[in-house]
């Protein structure tokens, strides 16, 4: 019985023991210099700038699902969108002959399946080719800029007007695009992504 006493002491006193260690160590570290202190607000930095980066590329053009905007069929804010960029004769939101025309020369032109039909791949190519628009240039985008003003809750006239541009540069400056030119990729996904149909 001796011995398991003498055991039980000696394990008490361990644990005493450490738990001064311990608290004594966690007491005496060392604190961080200036530079390291520097070096921490850095990694801090790129981390928040990081997760705005994941939230920027959420309005990416290719991110954009077609499927969902029904553009090959029917009535579509997209398709007129994309019949005012490529300043088509029947700009009207509906899959017409000269739309599939269009679709097929562009699909010819950068070596895509000819299916008279837009898909991901020929979007892309459309937006490479149209963007950015400069502010001098936005004015010959009429159902573009409507489609912007109503997304961006004004007056939906399709008129480039000092309250439209400034809401457009508003807007860049909440999705951090650096593009000079004031409609980018950026700021028409953001659009797009808002459109019903």
């Amino acid at each position: 019985m001796n011995k398991i006493k003498i055991a039980e002491i000696s394990l008490y006193v361990l644990m005493i023991c450490m738990v001064f260690f311990i608290l004594g160590n966690y007491k005496y570290q060392p604190s961080l210099s200036a530079d390291e202190l520097e070096a921490v607000e850095e990694l801090k930095d790129l981390k928040l700038a990081q997760e705005g980066f994941v939230e920027k590329s959420e309005y990416e053009l290719a991110n954009i699902d077609l499927d969902h905007y029904n553009v090959n069929s029917g009535y579509s804010d997209l398709l007129l969108l994309i019949q005012d960029l490529l300043q088509l004769d029947a700009v009207s939101g509906y899959y017409n002959a000269e739309t599939e025309e269009t679709i097929r020369e562009l699909q010819k032109t950068h070596k895509l399946k000819e299916t008279g039909t837009l898909d991901e791949a020929l979007f892309v190519q459309i937006m490479k080719t149209t963007l950015p628009i400069s502010e001098t240039e936005l004015k010959d985008y009429h159902e573009v800029v409507r489609l912007l003003q109503r997304e961006l809750n004004l007056d939906a006239d399709g008129l480039v007007g000092d309250s439209t541009i400034e809401a457009i540069k508003e807007l860049k400056k909440e999705l951090d695009t650096n593009e000079a030119d004031l409609i980018d990729d950026a700021v028409l996904a953001y659009v797009i992504d808002r459109l019903d149909s």
